[in-house]
């Protein structure tokens, strides 16, 4: 596996100004609903910051999804970063939502962190892998023709350019507009992009894309990073599976498909392990009984990133899918961003 880059984002804690925050809803969700459902962390990090947020532009009809709409789903349409075919293999549409994400970032911005929940963490990790791969591309004079250049640099650098260009994640942090935008100020030359400008991001139940055409941007999961927690998870999916096993139909049984997710389009997909890890500093919020994201899948997530220069920071706790708000996950916000 390659080593980290050199150059990962710098902490939150430089910035004198209060934090502004992004957050980043999940599935089947909008930005009113997320907003309401993150009302204590708001309140948590009122004196020391400020949260907005984006709204996914992909609507998704109640009644197509349900034939019968749940008492708990008030609103009848809802929101996704990306839509799968009939076929579960491809995700249509998401670089439309490369382009919400950054029209409201280089409008609205600067944020130095970026929080996002279910599939919107899953989202905000392939714009922040591909906006590394693009990145280090630049860096080292890669063009998209050749694939690989004198450096030796895989051709997986030169696939990531023929992408939507996502090098503006990099620059969320920049106080000109101009800089969010461009990566320059046009008003002043001596005012630029820097790697300070590289914002912090928290993902919360997040997972790998479940597709080949956009997991083949991740760097393979360091499997000899985090292997207390991958035990963990081992052991509570082995007791799922027992439990499954001794219970009739109509029971629990099938349990262990909520850790486990059938992901036929990656059945033979290979990580390529030339890929660097992405280079973005980040936490990794994971539940353990976690049922619509796998705790397993979370735990591919984070191993995708760093483990040293700074290391991705972990943190999990026993609940499932939800946005973890109390005193004691405030407090790991807090000091992940560096505010006493």
């Amino acid at each position: 596996m390659s080593a980290a880059p050199a150059t990962v984002a710098a902490s939150a804690s430089a910035v004198s100004r209060p934090l502004r925050i992004l957050c980043i809803h999940g599935f089947m969700q909008s930005s009113s609903i997320f907003n309401r459902k993150t009302g204590a962390l708001r309140k948590s990090v009122a004196k020391w910051a400020s949260i907005d947020y984006v709204q996914a532009p992909h609507e998704i009809n109640i009644h197509d999804v349900f034939n019968n709409k749940p008492e708990s789903m008030a609103e009848n349409t809802y929101f996704s970063w990306w839509r799968m075919n009939a076929e579960r293999t491809h995700y249509n549409g998401w670089e439309r939502s490369v382009e919400v994400l950054r029209d409201h970032v280089v409008s609205n911005g600067p944020y130095d962190c970026l929080i996002g929940f279910s599939q919107g963490a899953s989202f905000l990790a392939l714009v922040a892998a591909i906006a590394s791969l693009q990145w280090e591309a630049k860096q080292r004079g890669i063009n998209t023709s050749n694939g690989t250049s004198v450096n030796g640099v895989h051709v997986a650098h030169a696939e990531a350019l023929n992408q939507i260009d996502c090098t503006w994640l990099m620059r969320a942090g920049a106080p000109d507009e101009s800089i969010r935008r461009n990566g320059s100020n046009s008003a002043s030359s001596s005012s630029s992009f820097s790697l300070s400008h590289r914002p912090s991001l928290i993902l919360i139940s997040g997972f790998v894309p479940r597709v080949p055409h956009l997991r083949r941007f991740f760097s393979k999961p360091n499997t000899d990073a985090y292997t207390d927690l991958g035990k963990r998870i081992e052991d509570e999916l082995k007791v799922a599976n027992e439990a499954a096993a001794g219970v009739s139909d109509g029971g629990v049984a099938g349990r262990s498909g909520t850790f486990v997710r059938n992901a036929p389009a990656l059945q033979g997909f290979a990580y390529d392990e030339s890929i660097p890890p992405i280079n973005f500093r980040s936490l990794h919020v994971i539940g353990l009984t976690d049922r619509d994201v796998p705790p397993r899948e979370s735990l591919e997530l984070l191993r995708t990133f760093p483990t040293s220069g700074p290391a991705a920071q972990l943190s999990s706790h026993d609940g499932g899918h939800l946005v973890m708000q109390n005193a004691e996950f405030c407090r790991i916000y807090r000091a992940f961003l560096n505010k006493s």
